[in-house]
């Protein structure tokens, strides 16, 4: 029996003979997505005609991750996962199942991959190799690429949306007013609180990437992703100017877990995103 409305949905559509090779995961804890997660890949990996059936040797083994044909990519102590990590994974794609009919490759906390990591992915899931599974974890699908969302079959667990406050979400769109209007000294000035208020800036920052993703989806032509984030002004600057503010802004978030002096990163903000 299916835990939740994520594992219903996934059993309904591969008993209906939609057989998805990638799918996203996301919301809720880490170990609901965890469980959640050992539940698809017995599914997958499953011998029953019903799958999972619960009681075979590889529904066993998926549901402790002890199974041969699961393969785990996960991120070091919270660091973000280099490109290398993801080509190396990859490189994996090419051995056949020991076990079982397919090999099933999990990415844990899929947030945490470098726009390099999930651009080397992307290629990979455009064209999977025979019997090749990908399952990708993360607390919400907006901090993913367009690309790879465009490309997976998504499921949510309850907790997907995070709640921003009103001063971080008004701040996060004075930046991107400022952006869209190519103003840098735009940028400086709506930063000024951050000089004092490192919760505002790293809010704030994970408000303007949803606004920039948005953006980038509606450039890309997918603004039926794009949720109801206002990013009309921002899909202007073109998909190729999007993707670069991006990376910056993801960058800077980086660098605020590392606790560095905020009135220089209130600085880098307005520098790094106008070079």
């Amino acid at each position: 029996m299916p835990n939740n409305n994520a594992e219903a949905a996934f059993y309904h559509s591969m008993s209906a003979g939609r057989f998805p090779h990638a799918v996203l995961l996301e919301g809720g804890s880490v170990e609901s997505r965890r469980q959640t997660a050992a539940s698809f890949c017995a599914a997958w990996l499953c011998e029953a005609s019903q799958p999972p059936c619960g009681i075979c040797r590889h529904c066993r083994k998926a549901s402790q991750w002890i199974h041969p044909d699961v393969t785990t990519l996960a991120d070091g102590e919270g660091k973000q996962i280099p490109v290398d990590a993801v080509r190396a994974l990859i490189a994996q794609c090419i051995v056949k199942p020991g076990e079982a009919a397919r090999r099933v490759f999990v990415v844990e906390n899929a947030h945490r991959l470098t726009p390099q990591g999930q651009n080397a992915l992307l290629k990979c899931i455009e064209e999977p190799p025979p019997a090749v599974c990908f399952l990708l974890l993360c607390p919400s699908r907006k901090e993913l690429l367009p690309t790879i969302l465009s490309r997976v079959t998504a499921y949510s667990l309850p907790g997907a949306d995070e709640e921003f406050s009103a001063e971080a979400v008004a701040t996060a769109q004075k930046i991107a007013d400022a952006l869209a209007r190519h103003d840098e000294w735009g940028v400086l000035a709506a930063t000024a609180p951050f000089d004092k208020a490192k919760p505002l800036l790293q809010e704030s920052l994970r408000v303007l990437k949803e606004m920039l993703r948005a953006g980038l989806l509606r450039a890309s032509g997918a603004a039926e992703l794009a949720d109801k984030v206002e990013a009309a002004a921002l899909a202007q600057l073109g998909a190729a100017r999007l993707t670069v503010l991006l990376e910056c802004a993801q960058a800077l978030e980086r660098d605020t877990e590392r606790n560095a002096n905020l009135s220089l990163l209130r600085t880098r903000i307005s520098a790094t995103m106008f070079v």
